[in-house]
């Protein structure tokens, strides 16, 4: 039989890679039979074939039944001719981190991927037998390296590759070569459908894949389709039993330093910014990647004894009541035990991030002062993170440890009076003027920017571009010249926050935070560390505001009444349900970074806030009315408990709106973790200039 005669299956091949590699070997001179869940979907690929003068069928069928299976290479057989060459494409997703992982959800992965693809090469094998000739191809992925949240979807890439090698030593005698193609990122519905649930903006999210991989470029399906098509080629005899990653050029012997999501379909690890050092190898990945960290360094063989004995050899070194708070947490730094999951030399020792508990909780019992989180929420919670995802080393060593003890403060400048919930509309302008950058715009509702060193930015650089590209992350020093900070004053009397006016602020570009416009990628690091320290911090059992009402309700029977007895039994109930989802959220932190869940828990802290200290007002009656101190002041930290019960009242007003407002948190969520329709953007191809100020 003649090369251009053979007949092919490919399965899942109604779009994406399947459909590309279809048209390809039809173009090939292979008759083609269109393999997919749904008869009418393969017909799509069908009708393209045959346009191009192609001979093509389409059939449905669920490639993980034995007798559907057996049916369509029947069928096959029948209309076509004996099928000598298979390529098993069909696939699905499943994504959730192990504890949330169903058992419905591993099932199906592992039907569709192994049980499907081993029912294909059974039926289809007995035709290439009897031929004496064959080609299989199975699409793994480069996740069969391990990636965070695709347990079942490693798990059946993994066992494909092994699937394939068994299969090439079983077949080879018959002509029956057997070979595997691992894609990394390309460009697909999947991966738009990613983007759009991780918040970019498409072209952002495929530059940002591009300059991780070494021919700076994504993958397209054709070129998994190319590769396919040399490896059910007569030329293709003698490789069987081959692994061959199509990727652009990552390592096949271990995942890269920071993996994120690289299904074929998938999305990317978000590499390091241009110009950036080589990271080294323990990295944060962004949030947008969901990427799992990994570890080179000897912390990862730290357990919870040996972190406890490096707490007594700081605490022997440093006695904690006799030592300066600031030396003591230098110490503390220096030891690795700032924040252990950082890299070695930059507070952390590169250890899992699940036995911060253990530390904190050790420092505490020998008497140790914690770190003021009130005073250095920004610096610990938000420019942290994003200085070690981001960050060079010069910039990690100069920033990090003034900003864990204590001496330099940080404040954010994002929102803008135009610019809040839609952050991306922003228009503080940075100009390039040599090797530094001149800012002009106004910044609002900055907490701890009266008494920040530095801050954390964001400008539009290139107002040419839609309004989620053309934006660049700045270090801005606070005491530079043209930087004025006016206080806002609150409904609680007092002004944490502040309007910050920038006029023709210079900012060194060593100062820069990631590529030049790549601000909204190292953005989206900052903000869902920031959800996550608004509402992701474990409480203990009547911690925070429902402990004060529960307080008020034991001390003061008088005030009991059955209605105010069920409100109050209510929101203790809802309470601890959100204090058992922030533990569940630490938990996830320990093996990654955080995503959309940060936004659930941020969006239920604001909620139960509001309605616990309006029921613990309603509990103190005329008392609760009253309040200690009206006059102007500027307060040492953010408080959000402190002083009486109408403070705690008008202060909780506001929760809804810091930190990413409830109405935008409910959209993230709906998106990112429901999987429901993004709202329509007729903004998103438009660039920033030309939309309506």
């Amino acid at each position: 039989m003649s090369e251009a005669a053979r007949v092919a299956i490919v399965t899942g091949a109604a779009r994406g890679i399947g459909a590309a590699t279809a048209r390809r070997l039809a173009a090939d001179g292979r008759s083609v039979a269109v393999i997919d869940l749904k008869e009418s979907d393969a017909q799509r690929t069908v009708d393209e074939i045959t346009a191009d003068g192609g001979t093509a069928i389409g059939l449905g069928a669920d490639v993980s039944d034995a007798d559907q299976v057996a049916a369509a290479v029947g069928q096959v057989a029948e209309r076509l001719g004996p099928p000598t060459i298979l390529v098993n494409n069909a696939g699905v997703l499943r994504d959730n981190l192990l504890f949330k992982m169903s058992e419905d959800d591993w099932d199906t992965v592992m039907n569709v991927h192994l049980r499907g693809s081993f029912l294909m090469a059974r039926a289809a094998q007995q035709h290439m037998v009897a031929e004496n000739w064959g080609r299989i191809v199975n699409l793994s992925s480069s996740s069969a390296q391990g990636n965070r949240g695709q347990a079942n979807y490693s798990t059946a890439k993994a066992g494909l590759q092994g699937f394939t090698k068994t299969l090439a030593i079983e077949l080879g005698k018959f002509g029956v070569t057997c070979n595997a193609v691992a894609p990394g990122f390309i460009v697909t519905d999947m991966t738009k459908a990613t983007a759009a649930r991780v918040g970019m903006d498409y072209e952002d999210f495929k530059k940002a894949a591009a300059e991780g991989i070494p021919v700076r470029r994504v993958g397209q399906p054709e070129d998994i389709a190319n590769t396919v098509s040399f490896l059910t080629s007569e030329a293709s005899g003698f490789v069987s039993g081959q692994v061959i990653y199509v990727a652009g050029g990552p390592s096949t012997d271990a995942p890269p330093a920071a993996p994120g999501r690289r299904p074929h379909g998938g999305p990317p690890a978000v590499p390091s910014p241009p110009g950036s050092p080589t990271p080294p190898p323990f990295t944060i990945p962004t949030p947008s990647t969901g990427g799992a960290m990994t570890t080179a360094h000897a912390g990862a063989s730290l357990d919870a004894a040996a972190l406890r004995q490096r707490v007594a050899d700081v605490v022997a070194a440093n006695d904690p009541a006799t030592t300066d708070p600031t030396e003591f947490l230098a110490a503390r730094f220096d030891a690795g035990l700032a924040w252990i999951h950082f890299p070695e030399g930059e507070g952390g020792l590169g250890a899992p991030r699940a036995l911060q508990a253990v530390v904190d909780e050790e420092f505490e019992r020998f008497g140790a002062a914690p770190v003021d989180y009130g005073k250095l929420v920004i610096g610990l919670g938000m420019a942290a993170p994003t200085i070690v995802a981001f960050g060079t080393p010069e910039q990690r060593l100069r920033y990090l440890k003034p900003l864990y003890v204590g001496e330099e403060i940080w404040c954010q400048l994002f929102s803008e009076p135009g610019a809040g919930s839609d952050l991306a509309a922003l228009g503080t302008r940075a100009v390039r003027d040599g090797d530094a950058w001149v800012v002009n715009g106004q910044k609002v509702w900055t907490s701890h920017a009266h008494r920040a060193r530095w801050a954390i930015l964001v400008t539009r650089t290139d107002p040419d571009v839609p309004k989620h590209r053309g934006m660049t992350y700045f270090i801005c020093d606070m005491q530079a010249p043209g930087v004025e900070v006016r206080p806002l004053r609150q409904l609680t009397g007092e002004a944490a926050f502040n309007e910050v006016y920038l006029t023709d602020v210079r900012i060194p570009d060593s100062q820069r935070l990631g590529g030049v416009g790549e601000g909204w990628r190292v953005a989206q690091t900052t903000l869902m560390n920031e959800r996550v320290s608004i509402g992701g911090k474990p409480e203990p059992r009547e911690g925070g505001l429902i402990g004060f009402a529960a307080d008020v309700w034991r001390s003061s029977p008088e005030l009991r009444t059955p209605g105010l007895h069920d409100a109050l039994m209510r929101l203790w109930v809802e309470a601890e349900a959100a204090r058992l989802t922030q533990e569940r959220l630490r938990q996830q932190l320990a093996i990654g970074q955080p995503g959309p869940e940060g936004s659930a828990a941020k969006l239920a802290f604001a909620r139960l806030n509001q309605e616990i200290s309006g029921l613990e007002v309603e509990l103190l009656g005329p008392e609760g009315l009253a309040y200690d101190d009206w006059t102007f002041h500027r307060p040492e930290k953010m408080d959000l408990t402190g002083r009486g019960a109408g403070y705690r009242y008008l202060r909780s007003r506001g929760n809804s709106i810091e930190g990413g407002t409830s109405e935008i948190l409910r959209n993230i969520i709906a998106e990112r973790v429901l999987g429901l329709p993004g709202e329509i953007r007729v903004d998103k191809d438009v660039a920033w200039k030309d939309l309506p100020k």
